[in-house]
């Protein structure tokens, strides 16, 4: 409850004001909340039927090397990176993407969901209501890293799902993470 609880109001204190002094929410939260789920993750549903899912020790593996990318290349070029859908970033129903804190925090980066880039993360709510991309930012910004668990949408079977992001800080105001299905 504390977790949800420091979300919503780091989330208060970021959404922009109307001039009765109430936090202004839009539907821009729900519109990404529901192309997230729907779009593929970069797989297709043939060989997701073939292909075995990714673990946590992959999930790790890949957001390690993401994150050494990141820091050795820079950020313009680590994202041109993380875009190639058959390169070294896409490991089967795994790729990267990333966060940014500011005002509000927002999608810095997806490889699949160009089009919510720079958009807000501020209510992106699970299925349970949870605002697990404010945590996993406010947690990886403090800490270093975090892991938060989740439920989404499988794109292949469309049944909601456990989930988990591991996420890493990778500049003062960023981080990329990178989810697997449980």
């Amino acid at each position: 409850m504390d977790d949800i609880r420091d979300a919503r109001r780091y989330r208060d204190r970021t959404l922009p004001r109307n001039g009765t002094g109430r936090a202004r929410r839009t539907m821009a939260p729900m519109v990404i909340a529901t192309l997230l789920a729907v779009l593929p993750c970069g797989v297709s549903r043939a060989q997701e039927r073939t292909q075995e899912r990714a673990t946590e020790a992959d999930a790790k593996a890949l957001l390690d090397k993401a994150v050494a990318h990141y820091k050795s290349v820079g950020r313009d070029r680590a994202f041109q990176d993380f875009a190639v859908r058959d390169g070294a970033f896409f490991m089967r129903d795994l790729y990267v993407y990333c966060d940014r804190d500011g005002q509000p925090p927002t999608l810095s980066f997806h490889p699949i969901a160009k089009a919510l880039i720079n958009h807000s993360i501020d209510n992106v709510v699970d299925n349970n209501g949870r605002l697990y991309g404010v945590i996993m930012l406010r947690d990886a910004l403090r800490d270093g890293t975090s892991k938060v668990d989740y439920a989404w949408p499988d794109p292949v079977t469309k049944k909601i799902m456990p989930k988990t992001a591991l996420a890493a800080k990778v500049a003062d105001d960023e981080v990329c993470a990178v989810g697997f299905y449980r």
